[in-house]
């Protein structure tokens, strides 16, 4: 059996090799979303169309939160 203080230090060292995964992955999406957007950008009726969506999308969001936490 191993001793806590290991048992710690190998639990960290799990978590830091996920947190490193998951802003690798974070960095990628990042990077793949500017290249899509770089077009839309240029365009005012794509950009004006995208950020209407994305209004839309938190408001919905916002409203199912609020439904969620009466609910619960």
């Amino acid at each position: 059996m191993l001793e806590p203080g290991l048992v710690s230090v190998a639990s960290v060292g799990h978590h830091v090799k996920e947190s490193v995964a998951q802003d690798d992955l974070v960095s990628s999406m990042k990077e793949a979303a500017a290249k899509e957007l770089l077009p839309v950008s240029h365009d005012h009726h794509s950009y004006k169309r995208l950020l209407k969506d994305l209004m839309v999308q938190v408001s919905l969001e916002i409203s199912l939160d609020e439904f969620l936490s009466f609910v619960i």
